[in-house]
């Protein structure tokens, strides 16, 4: 697993791709903006799932590296300035079928936030969960147990977003329903 993660206030924020990036590997690209505008997927890149909630959307793009991304930089363009958070992550070794199941839900003006319910197809799988948050008071993310946390960031300044990735190896069955929480 590599992560690289980024927020800031532009029109088109940018992250790397994690210098270690093979041919095959699965991409990740997670866009959380403080906005609820639309905005294409990167050049090569596939749009998995975008939802919004007020002000906030989260995008979830994928791809397969061909192997030339190593290090590379990816850029996304907004139609205005956001207050945004793009995080990176590469997993070796998913196959040829990728993300076998996604799942988003989305709350309000809340500090506890659950995961969706997923049923994992089988052992040996990784469950990442995604918690996307904007507020002008939010400055820190508490983790569920049982996860390692794969990244974390606060934005600043009022609007801003933040964002925290856990993943885990559950077995197969149902999983999800999991509280991160932010101050």
């Amino acid at each position: 697993v590599g992560s690289s993660a980024v927020w800031l206030h532009s029109q088109s924020p940018l992250v790397g791709v994690p210098s270690d990036v093979q041919a095959g590997d699965l991409l990740l690209l997670f866009v959380t903006a403080n906005e609820a505008g639309t905005f294409d997927a990167p050049v090569g890149w596939d749009l998995e799932r975008r939802t919004s909630s007020g002000p906030l959307t989260v995008s979830l793009f994928t791809r397969t590296a061909d192997g030339s991304e190593s290090g590379s930089q990816v850029s996304v363009a907004f139609p205005a300035l956001y207050r945004a958070d793009l995080t990176m992550l590469a997993y070796r070794g998913v196959g040829d079928g990728g993300v076998e199941g996604l799942e988003f839900v989305v709350d309000r003006n809340t500090a506890s936030h659950t995961t969706p319910s997923v049923t994992i197809i089988g052992d040996n799988r990784v469950a990442l969960s995604f918690w996307a948050d904007r507020s002008s008071t939010t400055t820190t993310w508490t983790a569920p147990s049982g996860i390692d946390v794969v990244s974390t960031q606060v934005g600043t300044g009022g609007g801003r977003v933040g964002t925290l990735v856990g993943s885990a190896s559950p077995g197969a069955g149902p999983y999800g329903g999991i509280v991160a929480t932010t101050n």
